[in-house]
């Protein structure tokens, strides 16, 4: 690209075609890196996990843990409805404010709440429900991803420490070396703890490395974002939020336990229980200011296809707040 437009005249720009190529390549290469550690995990993973075996299990039974550990990954989709439109539309806004340290705190602290509100009533309603949810996709062909999809759902309680958002800011702001040392602290750790987890735990001990993993990146992320820019997440609010999930997941465990209908019904019943009582807690604790509220009411219409749910839900809290 370079070789064909070096002799183009560059109109009106006040930087050259050569200093262009080393701005793109200053900011894109530890990007590029990134992506290429992040993308040979999986590959990686899978191979560790085709070959594993295990005097405790015959070969069938080895292939069977396979496929429910592949089914529970499916799941993650879930989230995305919740995380994907705020990273998405939250990383042209940190590349704007690179001079107003004031309102990249405000929108760096509020992406965090907001997706933090939103992400851990799905992964919570998913761990109480995980039987219900698996029966109904699936009815009994795999035995095992109830317990899997618990454990995969622990990965993305990170929400609360801002995985959704970290990346973006740091990319926003031209800091991708950061990204690319989180992302190799991870790859560093993610290579012997998954050997040693799939070898002696098989698909378990590798849905514990992918929370291992990832807590390791985010860590280092915060501990850059707090150092750089000296942001700090609500914690206050994150451990609000923590006591209301485990009580509601708790609560609407113990409920469909009790009652033995058909699993339609337990996770319809759940589920209303789990919205409930995550929206009580919410006004309860006073987790929400009347500024969220109207901040969330505007943001609603962002969640795609599930964004009427979503408004729907703010309406509630803002008549009963």
């Amino acid at each position: 690209i370079f070789l064909i437009y070096r002799n183009t005249p560059i109109g009106g720009a006040t930087i050259s075609h050569r200093e262009a190529v080393i701005i793109i390549l200053t900011y894109g290469f530890p990007l590029y890196l990134t992506s290429l550690l992040g993308g040979i995990l999986p590959q990686f993973y899978t191979t560790l996990l085709g070959s594993w075996q295990s005097s405790k299990y015959t070969i069938p039974e080895i292939n069977d843990i396979i496929g429910n550990y592949s089914v529970v990954l499916n799941f993650s989709v879930l989230l995305s409805f919740v995380t994907l439109p705020i990273s998405t539309t939250i990383f042209p806004l940190f590349s704007k404010l690179e001079n107003n340290k004031k309102e990249l705190d405000f929108l760096y602290r509020n992406a965090v709440k907001y997706s933090t509100l939103f992400g851990y009533l799905i992964i919570f309603t998913i761990i109480a429900l995980a039987d219900q949810i698996i029966s109904i996709l699936f009815a009994d062909k795999y035995i095992y991803a109830p317990q899997y999809l618990r454990i995969y759902m622990l990965t993305f309680l990170l929400i609360g420490g801002g995985s959704v958002c970290n990346g973006s800011l740091l990319s926003g702001q031209n800091r991708n070396d950061v990204n690319f040392k989180s992302t190799f602290l991870k790859f560093i750790v993610s290579l012997p703890l998954s050997y040693f987890a799939i070898q002696n735990y098989g698909a378990v001990g590798l849905l514990y490395t992918y929370f291992v993993a990832a807590s390791v990146n985010t860590i280092v992320n915060v501990y850059y974002i707090r150092k750089i820019f000296g942001f700090k997440f609500n914690m206050n609010f994150l451990l609000k939020m923590i006591l209301i999930s485990v009580v509601s997941c708790l609560a609407v465990y113990e409920f469909v336990s009790m009652i033995v209908f058909n699993p339609l019904i337990e996770f319809f019943l759940g589920g209303l229980m789990s919205v409930f009582i995550y929206l009580a807690g919410v006004l309860i604790l006073n987790a929400l200011t009347k500024q969220d509220f109207a901040y969330l009411r505007k943001l609603s219409d962002s969640f795609g296809p599930v964004s009427p749910v979503i408004r729907w839900l703010v309406d509630i809290l803002i008549r009963f707040s």
